[in-house]
């Protein structure tokens, strides 16, 4: 999957779409990368939001893609998902490059 998606190029196109970045106070942001794929696990498995949540708390295999870790990182819940879903959708899909 490395070899075949342009993840600089997703991610360099996506944050010019003001993606949060940390450095706020409070509860910092998931990495975009890391969002990138965890939208991609949910496309590949055909999870819902709450299934995807609940894949994430119980199956190693399904955090290693995304790089979560269960005791440095916290897991994104279904909201978390679902709004970042939302701002893949609304933005313009012609300036992402295509694989």
């Amino acid at each position: 999957m490395e070899a075949l998606i342009l993840w600089a190029a997703f991610e360099a196109a996506i944050a010019l779409q003001q993606y949060p970045c940390s450095g706020r106070r409070g509860e910092q942001p998931i990495g975009l990368a890391k969002h990138l794929r965890i939208d991609l696990v949910q496309q590949r498995f055909n999870l819902s939001d709450p299934m995807l949540e609940d894949a994430f708390h119980e199956i190693d295999s399904m955090r290693r893609f995304p790089g979560l870790e269960l005791s440095e990182d916290r897991i994104p819940d279904e909201t978390t998902i679902c709004k970042f879903r939302d701002q893949l959708e609304a933005y313009d899909s012609a300036s992402i490059p295509r694989v």
